[in-house]
């Protein structure tokens, strides 16, 4: 049938539904195929013809359809048995179009006419009614899936499904009851479709290997005449997703794969610390052992040698019996200095044993020299402080017995020399970890703001605080005494944790 107008070409086939040429539409021709899908009653077209109003009819195998066309889709209202056609099918270009509007067709029980003006326009709205539900093509169990189920409602309320339970098939009627053929359907499963389907003459529809989320699935019910007006009939469900798709599983896992990388993390640092405390253990052990013959080696060979000299000075003294006086004072100075650098080198090979490296050996070792050194003067010399306990679970780094030793030793000396007191008194006070030393005098003192006299050494003093990052307060006043202040913190290791820090065995 050859649509004038419009430049197309209508063909109906046996089997295959219509098929719509357009010729020279856009510059080019194309084909257009239309089925049941699209509406109409059958795939067999045994007839086509325009009518007075430019509307297409078609004799097809079930009955006849009135098809109008636009915006390349067609809307198809079906004539059957209801309308008053005699036979379902129609017959082979059995179709005629009068001038008047009536059109004819032949059936294969007689001849039928359609009178466009008798025909009572009562546009009857339908709606969608679901009938059934079934899982997998069956009949849905009566289980704990569903809130509600029964013999009169077989539609499932609240139903939840598990992640493999997830092949449904939806079975959907109208009220009022029509005939199969005039009534059309629409659905959308909301949550995967994205849009309304087209519409059919189906009452069914398949949803196979649903992923799992929340469904809602609507369906529609109408016509030609009446169109889809009215709502749509609903069924809403959920299927579960499996334990490791939900997000509590999910934060779980990460929460626990950032804990085993934290523990990892944790070890290895551990591991590392432990390894490197091990290394400086083993370290420590080996420059003790190096210390220790050292100390050993030059106690032998300088500590006697200097024990020969000073013997022999004492001998050489006294086979001069006083004969060479000027001779007799050299040999007493040689003997002082041997004396004195005997006595050095003694505190020299102390500070190079590990043992000087305890804080307690330091200041006791330190408060015995100053009670040796004002034994026999008239200056009385006293330590408070020295708590054993406490301070023999420090060790300080090799250097610091040197210096502390060195510090006080000079301020001892100055005291005796230049300040004649009668009372030196020593305090030690372990604050956190902070140590404080001070030694106070009640002597004659000296003006700061004066010229420093030579011989007191407090500038070496200064020296040597600095080296053990100590800081070093020297107070004094003319006939008021003097202060001697260290004040230095207890180092830490290079691996945490107070250095050189432990038990002493």
């Amino acid at each position: 049938s050859h649509d004038k107008n419009r430049q197309r070409i209508w063909i109906g086939t046996n089997g295959s539904g219509l098929v719509c040429w357009n010729r020279g539409v856009e510059g080019k021709d194309s084909l257009q195929y239309f089925s049941k899908k699209e509406g109409l009653s059958s795939e067999i077209i045994y007839s086509l013809a325009f009518d007075q109003r430019g509307q297409l009819w078609a004799g097809t195998g079930n009955g006849i359809n009135r098809i109008q066309y636009g915006n390349n889709a067609i809307r198809v209202r079906a004539y059957g048995k209801t309308d008053g056609v005699l036979g379902i099918e129609t017959n082979q270009n059995a179709i005629l179009a009068e001038p008047n509007g009536n059109i004819w067709f032949g059936t294969t029980k007689g001849l039928c006419r359609y009178n466009p003006e008798s025909e009572i326009q009562k546009p009857v709205a339908f709606k969608a009614l679901l009938t059934s539900v079934e899982l997998f093509s069956d009949t849905f169990p009566a289980s704990k899936l569903t809130d509600s189920l029964t013999a009169w409602y077989p539609i499932p309320v609240g139903l939840r499904l598990g992640h493999r339970q997830n092949h449904l098939t939806f079975e959907f009627t109208c009220v009022p009851i029509a005939d199969p053929g005039t009534v059309k359907f629409r659905y959308q499963l909301m949550g995967l479709d994205e849009q309304v389907s087209a519409t059919t003459a189906n009452r069914y529809v398949v949803y196979p290997d649903l992923p799992p989320g929340k469904y809602e699935f609507k369906v529609w019910a109408g016509d030609d005449d009446s169109g889809f007006v009215t709502e749509p009939a609903t069924m809403a469900f959920e299927i579960i997703p499996p334990f490791y798709q939900v997000a509590w599983f999910q934060f779980l896992v990460v929460g626990i794969l950032i804990g085993i990388g934290a523990l990892i993390q944790y070890v290895r640092a551990r591991w590392k610390a432990q390894r490197e405390l091990e290394i400086e253990r083993l370290r420590k052990e080996e420059q003790d052992k190096v210390r220790r013959r050292v100390a050993e080696d030059f106690h032998d060979e300088l500590g006697n040698k200097l024990t020969r000299i000073s013997v022999l000075t004492e001998v050489l003294q006294a086979k001069l019996n006083g004969t060479a006086p000027e001779i007799g004072k050299i040999i007493g100075q040689m003997r002082e200095n041997s004396a004195a650098l005997y006595s050095g080198t003694k505190d020299i090979l102390w500070s190079l044993h590990p043992d000087s490296d305890n804080l307690y050996e330091i200041l006791k070792r330190l408060s015995d020299f100053g009670t040796e050194l004002f034994e026999d003067t008239e200056t009385e010399f006293s330590a408070q402080g020295l708590d054993e306990e406490t301070l023999n679970r420090y060790r300080l780094p090799m250097d610091y017995s040197r210096n502390l030793m060195m510090i006080f030793k000079e301020a001892l000396h100055n005291a005796l020399k230049h300040a004649h007191p009668r009372q030196v008194d020593m305090s030690i006070e372990l604050t956190g970890e902070q140590m404080v030393i001070v030694l106070k005098d009640n002597g004659e003192g000296f003006d700061q703001t004066a010229s420093p006299r030579k011989g007191q050494g407090l500038g070496n003093m200064q020296i040597r605080a600095r080296r053990i990052n100590a800081q070093l307060t020297v107070r004094s006043a003319v006939h008021q005494g003097t202060s001697v202040e260290l004040r230095f913190d207890i180092p830490e290791s290079p691996v945490g944790g107070h250095a050189f820090l432990h038990a002493r065995n």
